[in-house]
């Protein structure tokens, strides 16, 4: 899930199942939040279970846009992460939360260093 501003939330779910994105979604959606969507049916689950606006777009049928809504913001994001991942030639599934965790971190702070990354890994760790 990624908002207009680049603020972003992604983890690994154990299905894709309506009930699963509502469990997911629901405390990272803003209730008055407007769905633009794929047009996965678990996105129309949850907009239906939160009470949103949902547009769906389906790329393959060349909808890209519904006036000024899109989707190239998270497809740019699904890019970027590809890309990057693509390095690592093949990340074990029950390793992907901590990759999206790392790039997460990366994507949020340009000034990495070896210190500033230990500070972040380390919950308690003196800052």
């Amino acid at each position: 899930m990624r908002d207009r501003h680049g603020e972003t939330t992604d983890q690994v779910l154990p299905d894709l199942e309506g009930s699963t994105f509502v469990r997911v979604l629901k405390p990272v959606v803003a209730s008055d939040a407007l769905l633009v969507s794929d047009g996965r049916s678990a996105y129309a689950t949850f907009a239906d279970h939160a009470r949103l606006l949902h547009i769906t777009l389906n790329a393959s049928k060349g909808e890209r846009t519904y006036g000024s809504y899109h989707i190239q913001n998270v497809n740019g994001y699904i890019s970027h992460l590809k890309h990057w991942l693509h390095r690592f030639k093949g990340v074990p599934r029950h390793y992907l939360p901590r990759y999206l965790g790392w790039r997460r971190m990366i994507e949020r702070n340009s000034d990495l260093t070896p210190a500033a990354i230990l500070i972040q890994a380390l919950p308690h760790a003196p800052t």
